[in-house]
């Protein structure tokens, strides 16, 4: 883990998410990319119907940014952030893609993001920034919920819940990159509901499969007997303490996201602890 990128509105929930990748950086010596992007009609609003010339536009584009820019430094030069080195970018466009794409150009191998939550109406209409970004996200994305309380960031007990299939050794593999420099354990969950029930005996030989190909180091498995997923995973993290949840996610968008949903989203939105999304898309 080299470069860790994080996507900044100003807000104090991207204030904290700053403050645990500042955190992960140390223990993994990595550089943070802090990335602002301005979008749209964050800028354009104000200059339709002026009829400014091309060049005024591009002027106005360009004291925006310097804007930006000088609040970016501003952060970067407190004390509390001197041993990394932080590095600012302003970017124009739409929030999804210039997060991949600076991802994708600076080495990013981890998005950190905060995230307020989202519930009731909100939730279906709307969601959060970061459960959208989740979606289309080409990199692991650890999304941090703002708290009252401010807490280092350590990891000790780690929850990965699992269904066992194939593609769960990406989120396995992320894992193991984790435990390079982070000592923790980590808590298989697998929920043997009645759609995708398995016995016992069988989901532990293919979870020790799973995780003995990973490389996956002081782990044990568990199974749980559920209907509701998002419930049983926080219980579950309730009970063995955990610090952070690992999930992988299907990236559904569109009618199959409307009508489907994602556990992995729900549970961003519900979350009072690290959620670390995983994409098991195919490249």
């Amino acid at each position: 883990m080299k470069t860790i990128l994080v996507p900044t509105d100003f807000s104090t929930y991207a204030q904290r998410a700053l403050d645990v990748a500042y955190q992960i950086a140390l223990q993994a010596k990595a550089e943070i990319c802090l990335l602002n992007i301005c979008q749209l009609n964050d800028y354009a609003d104000p200059l339709l119907g002026t009829g400014l010339t091309p060049n005024a536009i591009n002027e106005y584009t360009q004291q925006v940014k310097k804007t930006v820019q000088d609040a970016m430094d501003n952060i970067i030069a407190q004390e509390k952030y001197a041993r990394v080195i932080i590095r600012p970018v302003v970017e124009f466009g739409s929030l999804s893609s210039q997060i991949n794409t600076t991802a994708e150009r600076v080495g990013a191998t981890l998005i950190v993001m905060g995230t307020k939550g989202a519930t009731g109406l909100n939730e279906l209409l709307l969601g959060s920034n970061t459960e959208r970004i989740i979606r289309t996200a080409r990199y692991p994305l650890l999304a941090v919920p703002f708290t009252e309380k401010e807490t280092p960031f350590s990891l000790k007990n780690v929850v990965l819940p699992t269904t066992l299939q194939p593609n769960q050794h990406k989120t396995m593999h992320e894992l193991v990159r984790w435990q390079a420099f982070y000592d923790f354990k980590v808590h298989l969950l697998y929920i043997n509901n009645p759609q995708n029930f398995q016995e016992d005996a069988n989901t532990a030989k293919i979870a020790d499969k799973l995780a003995q190909e990973a490389g996956l180091k002081n782990y044990e498995f568990y199974t749980s007997a559920a209907f509701n997923e998002e419930n049983a995973i926080f219980e579950f993290a309730k009970q063995r303490e955990a610090d952070m949840i690992v999930m992988g996610t299907n990236q559904r968008t569109g009618f199959a996201h409307f009508f489907l949903g994602s556990l992995t989203e729900d549970v961003v939105n519900h979350t009072e602890i690290p959620i670390l999304s995983v994409s098991l898309k195919v490249e």
